[in-house]
């Protein structure tokens, strides 16, 4: 058997070289040629209009529409507003009708999933933490039916866009215009007058954690955090989202839409930490293109991968429902650590060997611990059904270690180990594969 590898292997660098390595491979991200540099600045939309501000549990809530790109449709040229749920706690709220000088709060843009809309709900457990939240819509992912914003996608069917390139013209596509939203979105939440511009984050879940990851990769240093809840980037790496890319005929479209709306192409931009909260069985993003993700990423990172669910997270610190202020418990350390300098860091784990032993394999691994552990494990499947369809299994671990059994020896075997602590936070090893001797 070879030795144990990461799906792709991630390379460490020192800090100063990592962050000298985000810098020059951020100009390739805003190449001369990229449709979306026009938009990716800090210039605030216009706000249209304001349609209503009321108070909730100490937060107050404004409802809002922002000019985003006119679209050119067979119609001529339609204008696009952006509807968003600006949220903040009473108490700044009255102090910036006061004009009383107050300190600066931390920020979080929260970003929707497929076939939603604005999580004005989050926004507002946000701010009742004591942060300035931005739910806002992004068109072709949001369902039509549900959107608040207005403009041509009203009217198309939920999906229709994800994938259009006309001519190998991304900004034809549905997605170019929800990442346009989100940019300009971003812009919006750093304009505001109680926001510390230096403390910003993004959240997002499934095609908002894309766009999490999307958007980290293209504001580089505007983004001080982010956590990305079941989404990720490289789909042509193993994703539903890659199914429909190849059943595209014209490979110029598929192309451009790789180049210049993959998120993991963009990733390589990425200059603040960020979490990728994954489900070992997710029925959109499935590991290979998470790993593909993660392993783009040069600033400091983490990961947990799930076992045996999809689009959940069902380990301490996880998911415990969708009717709750948060996708994942662990958001919350992991932002007041982040943009706030309060708890402590998430361990962090890595992979450090696998060898034979006996009729099985040892493997290993290393849990950085600024907090008490309260449990690790080993998770590991030689099941070679779809990447959704594998059934993983739970070793026990001794000193850091775990003996898989080998029951065929031409089997691939793939595992990851992780640890809790009592927040409870867990994070894992990024992905391993074993491969058979050939």
């Amino acid at each position: 058997m070879k030795t144990t590898r990461t799906i792709f292997t991630a390379r460490w660098v020192p800090m100063i070289g990592s962050l000298a390595l985000a810098f020059f491979q951020s100009l390739e991200v805003c190449a001369d040629d990229d449709p979306i540099a026009p938009f990716n600045n800090d210039n605030p939309p216009r706000i249209v209009t304001t349609l209503e501000t009321f108070r909730t549990n100490d937060v107050e809530v404004t409802q809002l529409r922002f000019e985003s790109r006119p679209i050119t449709t067979s119609n001529g040229v339609e204008n696009v507003e952006i509807f968003a749920a600006l949220c903040r706690p009473v108490v700044a709220a009255e102090n910036l009708k006061s004009q009383i000088p107050n300190s600066k709060l931390p920020a979080i843009l929260v970003l929707h999933g497929g076939g939603g809309n604005a999580e004005e709900r989050r926004a507002i457990g946000w701010a009742k933490r004591g942060y300035v939240a931005l739910a806002s819509e992004l068109p072709d992912i949001g369902s039509p039916e549900k959107l608040q914003s207005l403009g041509p996608f009203r009217r198309e069917k939920y999906g229709a866009g994800h994938f259009r390139v006309i001519n190998g013209d991304v900004t034809t596509c549905g997605i170019f215009d929800a990442v346009v939203s989100g940019l300009k979105s971003l812009a919006l939440l750093r304009s505001q007058p109680d926001v510390d511009r230096s403390r910003v984050g993004i959240v997002g879940v499934s095609w908002g954690g894309y766009m999490t990851t999307m958007l980290s990769g293209l504001a580089g240093d505007r983004v001080r955090a982010a956590f990305s809840v079941y989404g990720c980037g490289f789909y042509d790496h193993g994703s539903a989202g890659g199914n429909s890319l190849d059943n595209l005929k014209d490979p110029v479209a598929r192309d451009a839409w790789l180049r210049w709306l993959d998120a993991g192409r963009r990733a390589k931009g990425i200059r603040c930490p960020i979490f990728f909260a994954a489900a070992a069985d997710d029925f959109f993003f499935f590991p290979p293109a998470m790993m593909a993700t993660y392993d783009a990423v040069a600033t400091p990172k983490n990961i947990v991968f799930a076992p045996n669910v999809s689009h959940a997270i069902n380990l301490p610190g996880g998911t415990h429902g969708w009717n709750s202020e948060t996708w994942v418990d662990m958001e919350i350390p992991w932002f007041d650590f982040q943009l706030r300098d309060r708890g402590e860091p998430f361990p962090a784990m890595t992979a450090t060997g696998a060898k034979r032993d006996g009729d099985g394999i040892r493997v290993s691994f290393e849990v950085t611990r600024p907090a008490t552990i309260t449990n690790t494990a080993v998770w590991y499947t030689a099941d070679d059904a779809s990447w959704p369809k594998k059934k993983w299994l739970q070793l026990a671990t001794e000193k850091g270690s775990a003996l898989i059994p080998v029951t065929n020896a031409a089997q691939t075997i793939h595992w990851y180990a992780v640890a809790s602590d009592a927040r409870p936070v867990t994070v894992s090893t990024p992905m391993q594969t074993i491969e058979p001797k050939k």
